[in-house]
């Protein structure tokens, strides 16, 4: 299903007249809306944006990171996690990031591991430094926002490790949890940390 969402958008954007838009527009637009919204669902939902996760996790997070492949496959014939398989993920986040413009200065560090309920569940730390986004982490900070559920960089991110979990183990039943940490200071990473959950039943 979002393989064919992800078409008909790459499909239809063919249509759009480009020749006399400016990148550097298109790119403030972005950022705005992507403060908007934020914004008006923090007012909202508050802290209660975490019931609204797996739904973003799958819609938004899954959706990039299809997008991404599509555009991979255009390109070489294979996905990325065709062309970079799931051993190193840190190579492997960093291409989908850096695929679809989004950032390229990227750390990934794997955290000890829980034990929940009988089993080990994975933890990761990711620091971002040079997002395209950071003109939205700056303007969500200075209000006072210290997390940012609707992080693209966070919701891409979460999709690619549980995809990735879900093809190392062979189980379907994977399922993660994301936080993102707006930067305190200029400078600062945006910090992204995946946690897998213990699936449902």
């Amino acid at each position: 299903m979002v393989r064919v969402l992800v078409k008909e958008i790459v499909d239809h954007s063919v249509k759009v007249d480009m020749s006399w838009r400016d990148f550097e527009s298109i790119y403030h637009i972005t950022n705005t809306l992507l403060i908007g919204y934020q914004t008006v669902l923090w007012k909202v939902l508050g802290r209660g944006m975490g019931a609204m996760e797996q739904l973003l996790i799958r819609e938004f997070g899954e959706m990039l990171a299809e997008l991404t492949n599509h555009l991979e496959r255009r390109e070489s014939g294979q996905s990325l996690f065709e062309k970079h398989g799931v051993e190193d993920l840190e190579v492997l986040i960093k291409a989908y990031l850096e695929k679809l413009g989004i950032a390229r200065d990227v750390k990934v560090e794997k955290l000890e591991a829980i034990e929940k309920y009988g089993r080990l569940l994975e933890r990761f730390k990711i620091e971002i430094r040079d997002s395209v986004f950071l003109p939205t982490h700056i303007v969500l900070r200075k209000r006072g926002i210290e997390e940012f559920p609707l992080s693209p960089e966070g919701l891409l991110i979460a999709a690619v490790i549980k995809r990735a979990l879900q093809h190392g183990r062979g189980d379907e039943s994977v399922r993660v949890k994301v936080d993102a940490f707006l930067p305190e200071r200029e400078g600062d990473p945006l910090v992204v940390i995946v946690e897998e959950v213990h699936p449902l039943r």
